[in-house]
């Protein structure tokens, strides 16, 4: 059987199947069964059999559900969003009205991009879409979610099967951070407050991603500068616990902060979700320590300056100022009150202060800010204070005016000065004390003491005008204060030898004295006035008064049976003229003033005259001068005697005369003594041929003396002793000899009117051809080049030494002067510098190990001083700018006041010890007093020369 089956309708989904078929049957059937027929199709079919047409029947197959949609695809996927699309059923046997799209949020309950509180369980979506769509773009509210996605062909007769995608959108910013807590807490230390911040939170609703970071961003600026801010950020890592915590520590105080919160997840970590924001304010806490700068020092002043402290904890209220502790760096003596070394606080407002200082003082300063909290922390700074000028008190001095020396020449003081602050390192105390007197070399002492010493001892040369310098030195500084004054009078001294050689004259009832001036020596004082005592015994010999008050005449005392003063009060003889005469007994009635009256003498009687000399603060009696007034019985003899003189002179003047006009011959004889008083070695002597008188004048032009064999020299001084004529006849030569060699001897620049002071006696005066001559300089007061010495020539007719006399004491300078210009090597000094209470020589030099300053320039050391019983031997050593000369100063100490000495044997060993010394040091020699070269030639040449007296 043949069936044949056409389609009659033709639906695109079914184009690949085939629209018509046939088979055949071999054996009859009575049902036949059609199979693999497309659905929702109508088929006509025709049955054969044989070749002969049986049947012809219409039907059509049953309708079904769409097949899946085909091509289902996703993409343009976003955190919210995604896009699906398809193509449709490859089967669609039914009448198609679209499509069905279902989608599914999966259980978020066991996610960790959603906290539980805003979301829980599944939820699910249905969308149709008519059948002309083919895709589909689809927006979420929350992103980071998983989905299930079915799409399903919708007929009507039902959906058809479904394609399921699962996808999950991408993640994208996190949600903000749900219930955050803040929490502050305060650590108290001293002078500081630590500040915490503890924060607590839970999850997002949803972190759109798995969290991998909560990021706390924090700014804050200072609220008292807003110039100065920070920005800190914080990361803490996701904890399975909830709620989540943070602490921020050590918030910056007197800060306002802005803080935001938020996640960050794993694939999106770079973009920050939502945060959540808060503000706060922190307290003040103590300030930091201002910044101080450089202290402007001065000695009474320091001026501090500071800023306000950076990054400040809070509103500055103030400033405190502490001077802690003062330290002083140097020694305070007891007389100091220093002020502002005390500790002292202030409170300020201003950065800026200017305190009290003592100098050189070393101050310990703490400068410190204050807040609504307190005090703060301190800058400490340690200065010290510039040195300053020292202080020193007032001077003062104490002076006895009858405090004398051994010597009656220097008076004795104390000064006193109170010490002040030394306002810085002490260095040393410089007491000068300079004294001057019109006509007298200055006298200056320099002393250098130690902190402990106030006072100074001194002697004081009599009437000099005194300044005293005291100059306190510290490292930096030195201040000098003066004060003056004037020295009393030493006791009067007068000239012994003058006086003892005074001319006096007598009558029975008078007596005449001769005074000059230079018998009395000012050097010890002014002599303001004389007074002659008559005494009839010897009873106040050189005895010393005091007396400081001229308005009262000392009365003499009834010393002896007669004492009185013969001379009106007051008297002072050498205002008009250098000398005077005085002639005792002059006043005929003396009834009514016993003490005050030049009464008549005594005939025939003794008498001691003593000149009283006063200067200002003693008087003083003279040695007494004897006078023995004359008998009434001898007045006769004196006139005759007188008589008989007037005639031999007028015979000896006429005599002169004929002498003159060649009636007297001048011969040769010589008057001796008789020969019954000659010994046998002088009559030897004067029969010799080597007579000295012949031989010493055989030729007129001879030049040499006659020698003398030292073995005759005792006969020879026997003989002139006896033959008197022949020691003035020698005399006599050697003045002419003199002056054939050199002419008229002058002494000019010795008395001129400058140079007359510088010379001790009036009669001892140096040659203008012979003397020396020194260096005048700056320092000189009258530009002289006058000093009283001359060159002394030897036996060997060189300058062998120089005599010079004994230095007044405003000759010294000029003396080491000398000294220093001819290179001397050695002083020898044959007097004591006192005798008899009279000054022989000035002493020119200091004591053993002492320094004596002369001038500004001149200094001289005594190094050594060794004593040999008759002698000294002394080494000095003299400095003039910066040359410096040693010089061994030789002082025979036994040569008596207008004496010999009584033997020879010490003068000749000093001067053995003299000639051995100068023999080894060379150079020239200074005496004070010359020492006769004819000793020195008799022991080399063995033999003296004539004429010797």
């Amino acid at each position: 059987m043949l069936v044949n089956c056409t389609t009659i309708n033709d639906w695109s989904w079914i184009i690949s199947k085939s629209a018509n078929f046939e088979f055949r049957l071999e054996e009859p059937i009575s049902t036949i069964i059609l199979d693999h027929l497309a659905k929702f199709t109508n088929y006509t079919c025709e049955f054969q059999q044989a070749g002969q047409f049986l049947l012809f029947t219409s039907f059509t197959t049953s309708e079904d559900v769409p097949s899946t949609p085909e091509n289902v695809t996703v993409s343009a996927i976003t955190p919210t969003s995604f896009n699906l699309s398809w193509t449709e059923p490859i089967e669609e046997p039914t009448v198609l009205f679209g499509y069905n799209i279902t989608i599914q949020r999966g259980d978020v309950s066991s996610s960790n991009h959603f906290w539980s509180d805003c979301f829980n369980g599944t939820q699910l979506f249905e969308i149709y879409i008519n059948s002309s769509a083919e895709s589909l773009s689809y927006n979420f509210q929350n992103a980071s979610a998983d989905f299930s996605y079915d799409v399903s062909a919708w007929s009507r007769i039902g959906n058809g099967n479904s394609t399921n995608i699962n996808i999950s959108t991408t993640s994208s910013a996190s949600e903000s951070p749900q219930n955050v807590i803040k929490h502050f807490s305060f650590t108290n230390t001293t002078r500081n407050i630590n500040m915490d911040l503890s924060l607590s939170w839970d999850m997002p609703c949803n972190t759109n991603g798995p969290v991998t970071y909560f990021v706390i961003e924090a700014s804050s600026s200072y609220l008292y500068n807003s110039n100065i801010t920070s920005n800190n950020t914080y990361w803490t890592l996701i904890e399975p616990q909830t709620p989540h915590n943070l602490t921020i520590p050590n918030l910056l105080p007197a800060s306002s902060y802005h803080m935001a919160l938020y996640a960050t997840n794993l694939s999106n970590s770079s973009i920050p979700g939502k945060n959540v924001s808060f503000q706060f304010e922190t307290i003040e806490n103590y300030p930091n320590a201002p910044e101080v700068g450089k202290p402007l020092i001065s000695a009474r002043n320091i001026t501090f300056n500071w800023s306000e402290p950076t990054n400040n904890p809070g509103n500055i209220t103030g400033y405190n100022f502490n001077v802690d502790s003062v330290e002083l760096g140097w020694i305070q003596t007891e007389s100091c009150n220093l002020e502002n070394m005390e500790s002292r606080n202030f409170k300020l407002q201003d950065t800026i202060i200017t305190i009290a200082v003592a100098p050189g003082a070393i101050y310990n300063v703490a400068i410190s800010a204050n807040t609504s909290m307190g005090q703060g922390n301190s800058t400490n700074i340690r200065v010290n204070s510039s040195l300053d000028q020292p202080e020193l008190g007032d001077i003062t001095y104490k002076i006895d005016p009858y405090a004398v020396d051994e010597d009656l020449y220097n008076v004795g003081g104390v000064i006193y000065f109170t010490p002040g602050c030394f306002n810085g390192y002490f260095d040393s105390y410089i007491l000068s004390l300079r004294g001057e007197r019109d006509g007298y070399f200055y006298n200056k002492t320099t002393v250098l003491m130690d902190y402990k010493v106030s006072e100074y001892d001194f002697s004081l040369r009599p009437e000099h005008i005194y300044t005293v310098a005291v100059t306190v030195k510290n490292r930096e500084f030195n201040v000098t204060k003066w004060t003056n004054f004037s020295s009393p009078a030493g006791v009067p001294t007068f000239n012994e030898e003058s006086l003892s050689t005074i001319e006096i004259n007598t009558t029975t009832t008078e007596a005449s004295l001769i005074l000059r001036n230079e018998y009395f020596n000012s050097s010890y004082g002014t002599i303001r006035y004389l007074a002659i005592i008559i005494s009839s015994e010897n009873v106040t010999a050189g005895k010393t008064y005091t007396w400081g008050n001229e308005s009262e005449w000392p009365i003499p005392g009834a010393e002896a049976d007669i004492y009185y003063q013969a001379t009106p009060k007051y008297w002072q003889p050498f205002e008009d003229s250098d000398s005077v005469v005085y002639v005792i007994g002059t006043d005929e009635n003396c009834e009514e003033q016993t003490q005050f009256c030049n009464a008549p003498l005594v005939a025939d009687k003794t008498y001691y005259v003593f000149v009283r000399v006063f200067n200002s603060n003693f008087y003083r009696n003279t040695m007494p001068i004897i006078i023995v007034t004359d008998a009434l019985s001898k007045l006769g003899l004196i006139l005759g005697i007188i008589a008989g003189f007037l005639a031999a002179s007028i015979a000896g003047f006429i005599g002169f005369i004929l002498w003159r006009r060649g009636i007297i011959n001048n011969t040769n004889k010589r008057i001796v003594e008789d020969s019954s008083q000659e010994t046998e070695s002088e009559i030897s002597i004067r029969n010799s041929d080597r007579d000295p008188l012949i031989s010493f004048f055989k030729s007129e032009n001879s030049n040499s003396a006659t020698e003398i064999p030292k073995s005759k020299f005792i006969e020879y001084v026997n003989y002139l002793e006896r033959n008197p004529d022949v020691l003035n006849k020698q005399w006599q030569d050697l003045e002419i000899k003199s002056l054939e060699a050199y002419g008229e001897l002058k002494n000019h620049f010795a008395l001129l009117p400058e140079n007359k002071r510088k010379n001790r006696y009036v009669n001892i005066l140096p040659f203008d051809h012979s003397r020396v001559k020194i260096n005048i300089d700056e320092d000189d007061e009258i530009c002289s080049d006058y000093i009283n010495a001359s060159y002394i020539k030897g036996f060997s007719k060189k300058n062998q030494y120089i005599a010079t006399q004994g230095p007044l004491p405003h000759t010294v300078r000029d003396f080491w002067k000398m000294i220093f210009q001819e290179n001397v090597s050695m002083i020898v000094m044959v007097s004591r510098f006192i005798e008899n209470r009279k000054e022989k020589c000035y002493k020119y030099f200091p004591n053993n190990h002492e320094t004596m300053f002369i001038g500004d320039d001149l200094e001289v050391r005594c190094c050594t001083e060794l004593y040999f019983e008759i002698y000294y031997v002394r080494t000095l050593q003299i400095r003039k700018d910066l040359k410096q000369l040693t010089v061994t100063h030789m002082q025979f100490m036994e040569w008596p006041d207008f004496d010999v000495p009584d033997g020879t044997s010490n003068l000749l060993l000093f001067c053995h010890q003299m000639r051995s010394r100068w023999a080894n040091e060379g150079g020239l020699a200074v005496v004070h007093c010359s020492i006769d070269f004819l000793v020195l030639e008799s022991e080399e040449l063995g033999q003296l020369l004539q004429p010797i007296f």
